[in-house]
Order: C-alpha cells, then sequence, then structure tokens
C-alpha cells in the first residue's frame, strides 16, 4: 500500500504523464517479477504493484469518493440521480423541477409555479441504446468523510490543539488573538474552543470563480474550508484543505449559491451539536466527539456577498459591514465620504430580522423592492444560530487592496495623463535597476502594457517595494504623497505581527490616502474598495494579522485546479477527482524506515504564496541556522581580536575565553525563517544588504553620528553582508562556546537620506564605517532584508534602500 502511495505522490508532484507512468509501472512490475525468484517477499510485493496508472488510481478510489448531484440549469435546484429519473416500461426518461420559488403566491392555487426545467439530456448511442445525462452535475465531498480523512493522520488532532500552549500575547500574531476566537471560547456557557474532552474546530470558507478552459468564457466555482486550530505554518498546505465541491459552469449563480451550500449547511448543523469521529493519538485511534464551526468567510467581494446574503456592491446598501447609503445609478454610484460617525453598522441581530421579512414576501417583485430596501437578502449559512454574517464576512486584503485599490490607482494615473506612455519605460528602468531577494520575485517586464497580466502578490510587491522609488520624479509630488500614505499603510498590514498601534496607524493612514484621492481626483473616482479600508481596522481586531485569513493560498489552489489536463467537457468531476487524488497522495504517511530514502523525491515542495510569511507560525520561528555547505578558514590577528572584544561584551562574565584561529565560513543563512544571503550570492555585482541594530550599549557611539536620531528607523541601519561565520571559543577546558555572526561594513549616512520620502532611504555607496570589532555583528541583530538599487542624487552616486516587510 505505501508503494502504491509513493507511486500516485510521484505523479502527482512531478507531473508524470500517464503514459510514462505506465512505462514505468511495467518496468517495475517486470523488475520485481525477475527479483522475485530470489525472494519471496519480493514476489509478494511485484503482486502488489498495479500493472497500470488505472489501477493505481482505483487504490485511492475509496479516500475519494464524491456525490454528484444533479443541477437544475434554470433554477440551481439540486437532485440525486434516482430523483431525476422515471421509469416507464422498459423507457427512461428525464423528470423535470419541482422546486417553487413563492409557495405563498397569492395565485398559486391556480398556477403552478414549479420551475419546470428538464433535469436530464437523451443520448442516443444506438437504435436501441440510450442513456441520460445531467445538463449539469455538482461534484459535493461531505465534510464528515473530509474530517474523519484528516482526523485519522498522526498528529493532526494534537496540531488542532497546539494553539492553547502558545504563550500570552499582547499583539495580533495570529487568529487566535483575535476577538472572535476568544469569544468561542465559551459558548452559551459551555465550553467551545476551551473545551478538553471534545475537540472543537473553528472552520473558514473561501468560494471563488476561476476559467479551467483557455479561449472560452467558462466560469467554475470552488468551496474551500480550512481548520483555523492549525498552526499558520500547516492551516493552507494543499494536504489540510479541504475542498467541499465545485460549483458548475459555465456561468456564476446570479444573486446567491444557497442551493450548492444546503448539503454543506446540514452538515455543519450537525457539527456545532457534535459528531463521533474516530481520531488518531499516541495511544492510537480512539473514539471522540468533535464540534465544529464555521468562524470566517474569506471571499472576494462578489463572491462573499452571494454566500452570506448582501446585495452587490451597485446598490445603494452595497456595504456588507455597515449601512452608509451609496446615491447614484448603476455606473454612476457614488462612494465617497469618509466620516465613520454616519456610517451605521450592521448588527447580527437586525440583519436576521430583515432576512425574516424578506422570507414572508410572495413574489419576486417584492422580494426584488424589499431587498433593494434593506440591503440584503436570504443565506442558507443564517441556519447556523451562531452565525453573525455582517462579523465574520471578513475583507478580503488580497483582493481589497493590491486586485482593488493598487491596481486602480494605476488606471487612474494613466487616464487623467498623469503617466504617459513614454514614462511606462522609465518607470520599468526603475523597477529593473533593483534587486531583491529571490524568494520575494521580480516584477514582470510588463509594466509598459500598463502592467497587464499582474498577479496579486506581483501587485503587492509593487505596492510595497518597488513604487515609491520607482514612481519618484514621474508622478506629480502632491499625487506621490497620496500614494505614500497607502503604500506606508499596505508595509503595516503586511506585517506578521500587528500590534493595536499599527493597526491604528495604518487605519489612519487609509482614511487619509482616500480623503486624498477624493480631493485630487473628486467623488466619482472613489470605489467600493476604498470604502471598504474603512472597516480593516475591525476584521483585524477579529481575526487577527491579514496572513491568518487572505486568499492567496486559494488563489494558488485555483490555479492548480485550472492547469489540470482535461477532455474539455464534464470538467467539474474530473477537477473534483483529480484534486482529492492528488491531495490522498500528498497526505500519505511512508514507513519511517523509508523516509530517508524517499524524502528526495517526496519532499515537501509546497510553494510559497503571498510571501515568505506565509510559512511563519503564530509563534516566531527564533532557529538560526546556516543555510549553505562551509569553508574553513584562519583568522588573521585584527580579526581575531575584533571577535573577542565582540563576545567579552556579549558575555562578560566569559572575560577568559579564547577565540580559536579556525573558522567556518557560510555565503547563506536562515535566520527567524527568513533566507539572509552574502555579497557573494547576488548577481548583477549590487550588494547584499540588510538592516541590522546598532545596539548602542553594544557597540557605543559609531565613528560617524546618524544623521536624524528621531528617525524611526535610526537604530537599524543598513549593511554590506560578505559573509557568516561560525566562530569558537575556548571557555574552560574540553568546554566550548560558539557565535553565528554576519560580517558586515556599516554603510555611512547620507545628508539627503529622506529625500525620496518613507520608506526608502538614501545612504553613500561605497562608503563604509571605519573596521572595527562591530564589523562582526551576531546574526540575531539582522533585522530584514532591503531591496536596493544605485541611482543618482544631486549628480552623486548613492545606494537606495527599501527595507522588506518581514
Amino acid at each position: 500500500m505505501w508503494l502504491t502511495g509513493f507511486l500516485l505522490l510521484l505523479q502527482a508532484r512531478h507531473f508524470i504523464p500517464d503514459a510514462a507512468m505506465n512505462a514505468l509501472l511495467k518496468f517495475i512490475g517486470v523488475l520485481l517479477r525477475v527479483l522475485g525468484r530470489l525472494s519471496p517477499l519480493v514476489a509478494s510485493v511485484a503482486l502488489a504493484i498495479p500493472t497500470s496508472v488505472y489501477r493505481l488510481r482505483q487504490t485511492a478510489k475509496n479516500s475519494i469518493d464524491f456525490t454528484r448531484y444533479v443541477v437544475c440549469p434554470k433554477c440551481h435546484k439540486l437532485y440525486t440521480f434516482s430523483d431525476c429519473v422515471t421509469v416507464s416500461g422498459e423507457q427512461r426518461s428525464s423528470k423535470t423541477c419541482t422546486y417553487i420559488c413563492f409557495p405563498n403566491h397569492p395565485h398559486s392555487r391556480h398556477r403552478t409555479h414549479e420551475c419546470g426545467q428538464i433535469l436530464m439530456k437523451t443520448i442516443q448511442f444506438t437504435s436501441t441504446r440510450r442513456i441520460l445525462y445531467p445538463f449539469k452535475v455538482f461534484p459535493y465531498r461531505s465534510l464528515v468523510s473530509s474530517l474523519q480523512d484528516l482526523l485519522v493522520r498522526p498528529q493532526f488532532a494534537d496540531l488542532c490543539q497546539h494553539w492553547k500552549s502558545r504563550s500570552a500575547h499582547t499583539t495580533f500574531d495570529d487568529v487566535y488573538d483575535g476577538k472572535v476566537w476568544k469569544e468561542f471560547q465559551f459558548v452559551g456557557g459551555e465550553n467551545f474552543l476551551a473545551g478538553t474532552e471534545t475537540l472543537s474546530l473553528g472552520l473558514m470558507i473561501n468560494v471563488d470563480w476561476f476559467q479551467p478552459y483557455k479561449h472560452t468564457t467558462y466560469s467554475v466555482g470552488v468551496v474551500y474550508l480550512t481548520v483555523m486550530n492549525l498552526p499558520r505554518s500547516l492551516r493552507f498546505k494543499r494536504q489540510n484543505v479541504i475542498l467541499v465541491g465545485i460549483l458548475p459552469g459555465p456561468s456564476e449563480p446570479k444573486h446567491d449559491i444557497n442551493a450548492y451550500i444546503e448539503p454543506l449547511v446540514e452538515e455543519l448543523l450537525d457539527l456545532w451539536h457534535g459528531m463521533t469521529f474516530k481520531v488518531q493519538s499516541a495511544s492510537g485511534v480512539l473514539s471522540k466527539v468533535v464540534k465544529c464551526a464555521l468562524l470566517c468567510v474569506s471571499c472576494d467581494l462578489p463572491a462573499g456577498r452571494k454566500l452570506c446574503g448582501f446585495l452587490g456592491h451597485s446598490a445603494k446598501l452595497g456595504c456588507s459591514k455597515c449601512l452608509k447609503s451609496f446615491p447614484g445609478g448603476v455606473g454612476t454610484m457614488n462612494y465617497s465620504g469618509f466620516n465613520r460617525a454616519q456610517w451605521p453598522p450592521r448588527m447580527n441581530c437586525t440583519h436576521r430580522d430583515n432576512v425574516r421579512k424578506i422570507l414572508r414576501v410572495t413574489s419576486k417583485r417584492q422580494q426584488a423592492d424589499l431587498e433593494s430596501q434593506l440591503g440584503c437578502r436570504y443565506s442558507c449559512l443564517l441556519k447556523l444560530p451562531y452565525f453573525d454574517a455582517p462579523r465574520m464576512l471578513v475583507i478580503d486584503p488580497m483582493h481589497n487592496l493590491f486586485l482593488g485599490t493598487a491596481k486602480h490607482m494605476l488606471h487612474l494615473w494613466f487616464r487623467k495623463e498623469l503617466i504617459s506612455v513614454a514614462q511606462y519605460q522609465c518607470i520599468q528602468d526603475n523597477v529593473n535597476r533593483m534587486v531583491v531577494p529571490s524568494d520575494i520575485g521580480r516584477i514582470p517586464r510588463k509594466i509598459a502594457s500598463s502592467f497587464s497580466g499582474f498577479t496579486a502578490d506581483q501587485f503587492k510587491n509593487w505596492t510595497t517595494i518597488y513604487s515609491i522609488p520607482a514612481l519618484y520624479g514621474i508622478l506629480p509630488s502632491e499625487h506621490l504623497q497620496c500614494w505614500r500614505h497607502f503604500v506606508l499603510a499596505c508595509r503595516i498590514l503586511c506585517k506578521q505581527s500587528l500590534s493595536i498601534a499599527d493597526t491604528r496607524l495604518a487605519d489612519a493612514l487609509l482614511l487619509q490616502f482616500c480623503k486624498c484621492v477624493q480631493d485630487l481626483f473628486g467623488e466619482m473616482c472613489i470605489t467600493p474598495n476604498m470604502h471598504m479600508h474603512g472597516h480593516l481596522k475591525d476584521i483585524l481586531e477579529d481575526f487577527g494579522p491579514v496572513y491568518a485569513f487572505w486568499c492567496f493560498s486559494f488563489e494558488r489552489y485555483n490555479g492548480i485546479l485550472g492547469s489540470q489536463p482535461n477532455n474539455n467537457r464534464n470538467i467539474e468531476p474530473q477537477l473534483m477527482s483529480r484534486f482529492l487524488r492528488d491531495n490522498f497522495a500528498y497526505s500519505f504517511n511512508f514507513p519511517t524506515q523509508f523516509h530517508e530514502d524517499f524524502s528526495p523525491v517526496c519532499c515537501d515542495r509546497e510553494l510559497v504564496v503571498g510571501s515568505l510569511a506565509d510559512t511563519i507560525d503564530g509563534d516566531a520561528d527564533d532557529t538560526i541556522k546556516p543555510a549553505s555547505s562551509c569553508v574553513r578558514c584562519t583568522f588573521d590577528d585584527l580579526d581575531r581580536s575584533y571577535v573577542a572584544t565582540l563576545y567579552q561584551r556579549l558575555k562578560p562574565e566569559m572575560c577568559g575565553a579564547t577565540v580559536n584561529s579556525i573558522y567556518l565560513r557560510y555565503t547563506s543563512i536562515s535566520c527567524r525563517g527568513k533566507h539572509y544571503g552574502c555579497n557573494q550570492a547576488t548577481s548583477r555585482g549590487l550588494p547584499s544588504v540588510a538592516m541590522c541594530e546598532w545596539d548602542s550599549t553594544l557597540f557605543d557611539s559609531p565613528p560617524t553620528p546618524l544623521s536624524d536620531s528621531a528617525h524611526p528607523d535610526s537604530k537599524f541601519r543598513p549593511v554590506k553582508i560578505k559573509h557568516f561565520i561560525k566562530a569558537s571559543m575556548v571557555v574552560e577546558e574540553n568546554k566550548y562556546d560558539y557565535l553565528l555572526l554576519a560580517v558586515v561594513l556599516w554603510y555611512l549616512p547620507h545628508p539627503n537620506k529622506d529625500v525620496v520620502g518613507k520608506p526608502t532611504q538614501i545612504w553613500h555607496h561605497n562608503k563604509f564605517e571605519a573596521g572595527n570589532f562591530y564589523s562582526f555583528v551576531p546574526v540575531e541583530y539582522l533585522n530584514c532584508r532591503c531591496a536596493v538599487c544605485i541611482t543618482t542624487v544631486s549628480d552623486e552616486s548613492v545606494l537606495l534602500v527599501v527595507p522588506l516587510v518581514e
């Protein structure tokens, strides 16, 4: 079984075509049969090896079974296959949809208000054989089955309880620090998340649409669930993401997706009261009561409105968080006005009362009028007694900030002729000169084509790293200053850990940016995303930092699904089967005795999405270790004395220690989850630069004082990293101590340090502090990496530094 799982994983992770896998299986079969003549054990293994890809996939069939619902093409009502067929003698024919939208309509006694749409089409194979096939199919995987698959994995249940052992946090480091998670510790006076007798899980749902075909307009929707109890480093990994169902195309449902969510809601209701599961523990598989609650809905703006029962952004009450009325009509909506005292918040109790009024109407016209008046519509998620739709529907920062406002501002500058076509090439040249760490990713060479094809992650990098130095001198100063407010707010929001002061500052910067855009461009240039910026602060306080809930990972899985090979028809079950089968392979546990042999092939190669910080747990990773091979070197007398001086200052109690003359040199290290390279590892001859803390209690005052001690980064200065060393000290006889140090050059401050403005800094190029013991810095003093480029200020070549948000 484990060898079969290995072959599935090999094909899933390395995208081996079926023809090549069939050839490999035949070769393995022949080889094992030959060796089986010498060993009975090998002969038994040969019998267990599948002979084809088809038989290989059959081994995972029990783990990827899902229900195929027949969908009414008109009203989206779900049926089982058996409920759609009527048999008359030897003839089988399709039934019609019996859904009645308004059963209490005053004319229902005289007219039938059933949908009446034919559910299945007849396909004639031969003159005597024909089959019925549904027009639309909705593949659905039971949430209970998916949870059972997760809970029988080793250590999964323990990882879901890991958050309880976290140390106390005064900052927002993960979803556990938000108000919603804390409020669900106890529900109705009883333990829920805080309970120990039952395993209680908080779930997050995402719904999104994508196009699986090239050059064809055909959209399918995907419903994902994740377990919020898992550490953030594991929460969005592919093997831990639950694929609930795939909504059929070719287009999205117009107003809601209640019909597709009903099966999930019924299961969530049962899980809210508790169900018994088999759970893997250290003592074996035990039966345990598991409870679940849907605590977060993270989608883009249109999908979130359809899922949670709110009107689209073009409605007069088009905000899911407040009841601010937007005047105007379709295409002329006015979203301006940022006085939040005039934004009445939506309350759960009022929202539910309004939905009850809508459910009592008896005609489509009355329903539309009341929905427009109240700004909401029915969602089956309201069947969940604890679900607070206005609060639990979050604003996704990925769509709101980067695919929304950042993209809109680029088009706005071009439309208002603030940036010409020729200047786009200048912006591209400025970007091309910048050097960033390899794991950050460069901006594509598409700026000259108005940023076409940029992904959300590339818009994020453009906003937080490249935009200010690239736009300096091109965008008018008042517009650049307005944009700077947005950039600084995004840099704060993208931090792994947020303090209360951070959330307030980011909120103030966003409001200042929105008001500035309104003054510069007029009220009609304000977008729904800009209005939603005013609600981000409340969401951060409810759910923690953006890494806890934004949609980067879900977008990545949409890309994986969209790239799957298919036969260009009946796409939904194919995608469902492929995703579940690959997840089965990813989560397969191999025998420990073979782990080292298979790890080079089956190592976890999950792509990092969003940024490197997606892989960092809520509790900081304090590990510091070399990340490259080492070279043995020898200190000269001066450097050896510098290291000795540094060690005495770090550990004055070890004043008698001596430094060994031999040390190990590295070109890169891993420090607190971040990869630092050195000058030898960079391309194009530009330096590897990091912001480093100048500890005045350790290093005293530098020979050249800082030009602006009041600067917020005054205690952090850029350094050019030459290489890293591991030095050993003899403390006592047969007792050693070690230091992992960065050998650096401290850049000299430039008198025009802030000429470009935050977040960039200008420093002298190739001018450094005189060498001393502070040229050896403990790697824990490295604060963050930097993007750099060499530019010209007042006819002088200088180094432009942009500290990264990490």
